[in-house]
């Protein structure tokens, strides 16, 4: 359990009651359990703050600057005015779509043009909302087209094909998401004394 007094656990109650009504008793709570909420306050906070191009280097495992410029050349990045002496500002998605990006490049070995007929599509696809599965596979064609998730049916087209869990866990990782725990079976035997 962790200690601490009940006045620092009020405090922590109240700013981890996101919306100000919500409020709960964290005296009893597991220092993992208490991580777990902690995470999950964070990742909300995190959905609504943006990113500069120093976390995308870091969120990347140190991508250089120079190639994150390089991909906020491509659609739809390139589209968005940005203002002189003004860091550029990126979402969650944009981090995924950058993660994406360098995998076609250090991966697969795309470039340049493919990388620009392509982009737009897997922005619109990382931005629109969807149900979170743990097997998200995303499809990437090689000609004109839009991204599309890999649903267990055959692809008849030439392209890429992208593990974004990967992609995602790299992300929540940087952002400090605690990943999820899996139930491990219990070895049985283990703990008996023979007689």
């Amino acid at each position: 359990m962790i200690s601490t007094s009940p006045g620092q656990w009020a405090r922590l109650a109240d700013t981890l009651a996101v919306d100000g009504s919500t409020k709960f008793d964290v005296r009893g709570l597991s220092v993992l359990r208490f991580k777990q909420i902690c995470s999950s306050f964070k990742a909300v906070m995190s959905a609504r703050h943006s990113f500069t191009v120093k976390d995308v280097c870091a969120a990347l495992d140190g991508v250089s600057r120079s190639r994150v410029h390089g991909w906020v050349q491509l659609p739809p990045f390139s589209a968005i005015p940005s203002q002189e002496r003004s860091a550029r500002r990126f979402s969650r998605a944009d981090l995924l779509t950058f993660a994406v990006l360098r995998t076609l490049e250090d991966r697969f070995g795309a470039r340049g043009t493919q990388l620009a007929r392509v982009s737009a599509g897997i922005h619109e696809y990382l931005s629109a909302p969807q149900s979170a599965g743990t097997d998200d596979w995303l499809f990437v064609p090689l000609a004109d087209g839009p991204a599309r998730a890999v649903l267990g049916r055959a692809i008849a087209e030439a392209g890429w094909v992208i593990d974004l869990a990967r992609e995602r866990e790299r992300i929540d990782l940087y952002l400090g998401i605690l990943p999820p725990q899996w139930e491990l079976p219990l070895m049985s035997g283990v703990g008996q004394v023979n007689p």
